[in-house]
């Protein structure tokens, strides 16, 4: 049952989304990323999926049972609340996650790669500022 909620969550686009962008090979070469930096961010970002696939594999199942609850006829507003609070407690645990994940990356970069990396995530159309319909450079604070 974890195994198949696991591949939903990978397949929803799951963990690591946001880290995506640093992973492209053009963005890497475009901050000038060292041979030793581009090593070191895939570990960070490969723990932080690793450290993180039984908390989103919960979630997704606390997610469902809440769903499930909620299209009874007459829902246990008890559990629901239960199972609210620990859904709100597990993406508290994440959201820390990504924090310590995002400070990794950051303390990777030199100040001249946090500025070209901001530059190139504004640059990007329907991510920065410049783009259409932009919702600003995202999560990454550099």
């Amino acid at each position: 049952m974890t195994g198949i909620i696991i591949s939903a969550v990978m397949s929803l686009g799951g963990p690591g989304v946001g880290f995506r962008f640093l992973m492209n090979p053009w963005v890497q070469e475009e901050i000038g990323l060292t041979q030793d930096q581009s090593e070191k961010l895939a570990k960070i970002i490969s723990d932080h999926i690793t450290s993180t696939a039984s908390l989103r594999a919960e979630m997704l199942s606390k997610r469902l049972e809440l769903r499930t609850e909620l299209s009874k006829e007459k829902p246990d507003m008890a559990k629901v609340e239960k199972l609210t609070g620990e859904i709100s407690s597990i993406q508290a645990k994440l959201l820390m996650a990504r924090i310590r994940t995002e400070i990794a990356i950051k303390n990777l970069l030199t100040p001249e790669q946090k500025s070209k990396l901001n530059e190139l995530r504004a640059s990007r159309p329907g991510k920065g500022g410049k783009g259409r319909l932009g919702k600003g450079p995202g999560p990454m604070w550099f």
